[in-house]
């Protein structure tokens, strides 16, 4: 039999009693199992199979001096589905003085139980089963880092699985984009120049973006947005030429400034050439994912001919007016209906040099 002891606090979460306290993870992560499913051992079980790369991933990150997650969510298992007495987890809490919230939480279990899944070994009927947090324990078994456990006693099965089913719906998955150009906007902008660009475009009054990027942060009752950070970002680095000419030709501020104002002519005779496709996001396709990518790629050679000279100005327009802005039909009931994706945004540039010409 195993022994695992944890200083904890005896606490109340809405409806449930738990079990709140920290321990090394290469102490914890071998009295762990997870009830995984497999259809002719383990029927019942609720867990997905393992990502080892993922949980990989975690526990490198988790060496990061910084690094922080949330509490590992545990459950030790009442009796009644237990068909081996060899299999009986013993758990108790001793106060540090009587009536104390603040004791030790002692738990004996059968440390040599294992279940063959498939062609796999597995640990199984451990001291606690890891509701959420598989892959953040499944590669730490070496590990003397400190994790924060919420253990949740004597629930069954179905009950674990209820806990499990409510974590992971309720968590409702947001845009991190406005938090990552944040932390980039916070640096040195040599090391995330697009992101500033971007920036800058949403707030200079001379850009036709100016006001109407979507930061995915919390928006102006009325205002009206014409794309997000994150697709702006993309495809200001694309018409820039990509990470790594931008790096080869950011020599200082002079630099940066330059491509910032061939940045802003570009997209600003894109708005002078098709004023109404630019600002009608709901009829025309201009101003989505693949029509800004198009148009970025497109530009590509026309801005870095522009740089090369020390102009201020990318001159699109000579090159769309001797054809006419007619040329191309922006309407998102035309060609570009079906549109979408990295495959409109090839379809978008081959109309764009179809109707114009090679860049």
């Amino acid at each position: 039999m195993g022994q695992i002891k944890i200083s904890v606090v005896e606490d109340t979460c809405l409806g449930c009693t738990v079990y709140r306290g920290s321990i090394k993870a290469r102490d914890l992560e071998p009295a762990t199992w997870i009830d995984f499913y497999d259809d002719l051992v383990n029927p019942l079980g609720y867990q997905r199979p393992f990502d080892k790369k993922r949980s990989q991933n975690a526990a490198k990150y988790a060496e990061k001096p910084n690094a922080f997650w949330p509490e590992s969510i545990l459950a030790i298992r009442d009796d009644a589905e237990i068909e081996d007495t060899n299999d009986k987890v013993i758990y108790k809490f001793t106060p540090l003085s009587p009536g104390s919230k603040f004791g030790d939480l002692t738990v004996d279990y059968n440390d040599q139980r294992t279940e063959v899944l498939g062609s796999q070994v597995f640990k199984w009927r451990r001291a606690f089963s890891q509701v959420d947090c598989q892959h953040r324990l499944g590669e730490m078994s070496n590990s003397d880092k400190f994790v924060t456990v919420c253990i949740i006693p004597g629930i069954n099965r179905l009950e674990e699985a209820v806990i499990f089913k409510t974590i992971n719906d309720t968590q409702k998955k947001i845009s991190t984009s406005l938090v990552d150009a944040i932390i980039q906007v916070s640096q040195n902008p040599f090391e995330a120049p697009d992101v500033h660009w971007a920036f800058d475009l949403s707030r200079d009054v001379g850009s036709c973006f100016h006001r109407k990027v979507n930061m995915e942060g919390k928006n102006l009752t009325g205002q009206t947005y014409l794309v997000t950070l994150r697709t702006l970002k993309t495809s200001i680095s694309s018409l820039a030429g990509g990470k790594r000419y931008v790096s080869n030709n950011m020599s200082g501020m002079a630099s940066y400034d330059q491509f910032y104002v061939l940045i802003r002519s570009y997209w600003n005779e894109v708005r002078s050439l098709w004023p109404n496709e630019f600002s009608d996001t709901r009829n025309f396709k201009l101003m989505t994912v693949p029509g800004l990518k198009g148009l970025a790629r497109y530009g590509r050679k026309i801005f870095r001919d522009a740089f090369e000279i020390g102009a201020n100005s990318t001159n699109l327009a000579s090159k769309v007016n001797k054809v006419g802005t007619n040329a191309i039909d922006w309407s998102s009931t035309g060609a570009l209906k079906l549109a979408t994706g990295n495959a409109g945004a090839a379809a978008v540039y081959g109309l764009l040099v179809q109707n114009y010409g090679t860049p």
